[in-house]
C-alpha cells in the first residue's frame, strides 16, 4: 500500500464497516457534527473551540463509541467502527410501530438462523463422539 492510496484512505472513509482483525478496539468520544474521533473528552472540547465554536460540546457529542487508530504518526486518525445495532428509520414513516415490527422480525429470522446453526453443530459433534 502506498503512502497515497493510504492518504486517500484516510480522506475518504468515515467509519469502518467492522472492526479490523489484529488492532485494538478502543472507546472514545465522535463528533455528530463532522465524525471526528478522539479517545479523550478534553480533546473532544479542543476540538470543538476550533472547528465549532458556539456549538454545545456535551450536545454534539457522542461518547462510549468503538473506534481504531490504524495509521499512527502524521496519518493518525481514529476510526469510530460501524455500530450494526443502531437501525435508521425512515423519517417519512410516521408509524414507529411499522418500525418496531420490521426490528422485530429481523431479530426472529436472526434468532431462528442462530438456532438451526446449533442445531446443526450439536448433530455434528454427536456424529463424532465415541461410544463406549
Amino acid at each position: 500500500m502506498s503512502l497515497n492510496s493510504i492518504i486517500e484512505f484516510k480522506e475518504n472513509t468515515k467509519e469502518l464497516e467492522s472492526a479490523i482483525g489484529g488492532i485494538p478496539v478502543k472507546k472514545g468520544f465522535k463528533c455528530l457534527k463532522c465524525g471526528y474521533c478522539v479517545r479523550v473528552k478534553d480533546s473532544m472540547s479542543v476540538h470543538f473551540r476550533n472547528k465549532h465554536r458556539g456549538d454545545d460540546v456535551k450536545e454534539w457529542t457522542e461518547d462510549d463509541v468503538n473506534m481504531q487508530l490504524i495509521f499512527g504518526g502524521r496519518l493518525k486518525k481514529w476510526f469510530p467502527i460501524h455500530d450494526r445495532s443502531m437501525v435508521e428509520v425512515d423519517e417519512g414513516n410516521e408509524s414507529a410501530w411499522l418500525a418496531a415490527e420490521v426490528l422485530l422480525a429481523k431479530r426472529r429470522r436472526r434468532a431462528t438462523r442462530q438456532l438451526k446453526e446449533r442445531e446443526e453443530n450439536v448433530r455434528l459433534l454427536n456424529g463424532f463422539m465415541v461410544r463406549t
